[in-house]
């Protein structure tokens, strides 16, 4: 998430470079920070198991070459919105864009990627096993708060009447007669 978050920052900043060697070295940064590609095999490899690893490692590469497909589409319509003849007449016209012709890519690709943090915050699991670990117990020590003595009988006698349905008929009079 972290190599989202500074992708964002510092894809606008891309987008907002006036000089060659500022948006080399956004780009360079942003090549450093974000170290999404391991860390997705690594979390795809904890959160699977050997039954669906590889249909999860194909969801990878799929996800990939969609975004190869769709970004250079987006580039091309996104970029220079003073030049394009359907996006000048619209709020894209501004002193703004003329300045910064490729701005407007770079925020689409941020709201992406703002989308896909949002995602990741709410829906993400924690697959660290200290961390997960501690969760587990936090969650047994509230459930065991909860459990009281008649709750152990009730199960018991449930569980008692359960077993004496199953057995067979010799069995429950071996029982009586004892």
């Amino acid at each position: 998430l972290g190599g989202l978050f500074f992708n964002i920052i510092l894809q606008i900043c891309f987008g907002m470079s006036k000089w060659l060697w500022l948006a080399i070295l956004m780009r360079f940064i942003n090549g450093l920070l974000n170290c999404n590609i391991p860390v997705t095999k690594c979390f795809v490899r904890e959160t699977s198991d050997v039954s669906n690893q590889a249909r999860m490692f194909s969801f990878r590469e799929v996800g990939y070459a969609v975004g190869a497909m769709i970004a250079p589409l987006i580039g091309s319509i996104f970029s220079r919105p003073c030049d394009q003849s359907w996006l000048s007449k619209t709020f894209l016209n501004s002193d703004f864009f003329e300045e910064y012709p490729y701005a407007l890519v770079c925020y689409i690709a941020s709201a992406i990627d703002i989308i896909c943090l949002i995602i990741g915050i709410v829906f993400m699991r924690e697959t660290l096993p200290s961390k997960v670990k501690k969760e587990e117990n936090e969650e047994n020590e509230i459930e065991m708060e909860e459990i009281t003595s008649e709750d152990i009988v009730e199960d018991t006698e449930h569980l008692m009447e359960d077993i004496e349905s199953v057995l067979p008929q010799e069995v429950k009079e071996s029982n009586e007669e004892e």
